[in-house]
């Protein structure tokens, strides 16, 4: 084989690697960049995070100490929202319920998310396994003391969410259930808060800059 051959082998090699850079620069510009949906309030997992959701249960909780009765919301500290959000974002990308039973400064809280944007008793009993009343029940022979409930209703596409809260005292004999997840006639009966605290879940998309081409 002569040196001419040989260089014709050899030539294309580098041509060929060239081409194929190019090639993947072309792709890659077409790629189209991750979006922040501004209609929705930016991307979701920015929604379920401290700046939307967490921001959101703090000003809710502080709104429920003063709607209702619960003095337990009162020992509600970062911590425990940190736990609440984290159990949201649990039932959001699962799309089943998600719960959490946390002993913080000397009080048992119990965390509900239901990945729905309102709820009805046939809807609690299908994620919970049984009517309200008769879960919490279980909760708090589970814990043998008082407890103090949130929860949050969020649908999967996380724009907003409600913060409902309740409370059962350690013999099971003083409750305050939140009206939302009981029929009209028992949440009469039953002396149930009113409390809904609605949140939006949006959040400002950071400013970028591109550099010009």
């Amino acid at each position: 084989m002569t040196i001419l051959a040989l260089l014709g082998l050899i030539l294309p090699i580098p041509a060929g690697a060239m081409w194929i850079r190019r090639k993947w620069h072309k792709l890659q510009a077409a790629i189209p960049k991750e979006t922040v949906d501004v209609a929705l309030g930016g991307r979701r997992d920015d929604r379920l995070g401290a700046d939307g959701l967490g921001r959101a249960l703090t000003a809710q909780v502080t709104a429920a100490r003063v709607a209702t009765s619960i003095a337990g919301l009162a020992s509600v500290d970062a911590a425990v929202i940190e736990r609440a959000a984290a159990v949201v974002r649990r039932a959001v990308k699962s799309g089943d319920a998600a719960t959490q039973l946390v002993r913080a400064n000397g009080l048992s809280y119990y965390l509900v998310a239901l990945p729905v944007k309102h709820a009805r008793p046939q809807v609690v009993a299908r994620y919970l396994g049984t009517e309200w009343p008769a879960h919490l029940e279980s909760i708090r022979a589970s814990t043998g003391g008082p407890v103090v409930a949130l929860v949050v209703l969020c649908a999967p596409d996380a724009t907003e969410a409600t913060l409902l809260v309740a409370s059962i005292d350690g013999t099971g004999t003083a409750t305050s259930d939140p009206d939302a997840l009981l029929d009209a006639k028992e949440a009469r009966a039953r002396n149930a808060n009113t409390f809904r605290g609605q949140m939006s879940l949006a959040v400002s998309p950071p400013i970028t800059t591109e550099k010009a081409a």
